[in-house]
């Protein structure tokens, strides 16, 4: 989950920096969004990871928080 977390910020922060090159202007209240809830993901990972287990309430914050960084990517226009 660390590595994967990492990996969500460090791919969505490229692909903004292509966006910024482009044409078209980027949304920076929904890229703002977007960050604010992948730090908050990395930081509750990175806080738990030196646990074998995580509580089942704190594991689907985790996941709710992923499904919701997805879609605020896709559904806002």
């Amino acid at each position: 989950m660390l590595n994967g977390s990492f990996t969500l910020l460090i791919t969505g922060l490229a692909l903004v920096a292509l966006e910024e090159v482009g044409a078209e202007p980027v949304n920076h209240v929904k890229i703002a969004i977007k960050l604010l809830i992948t730090l908050v993901i990395v930081v509750l990972v990175a806080k738990n990871r030196k646990f074998a287990t995580i509580p089942r309430g704190l594991w689907g914050l985790i996941g709710g928080l992923t499904i919701a960084n997805a879609a605020v990517a896709v559904l806002w226009q």
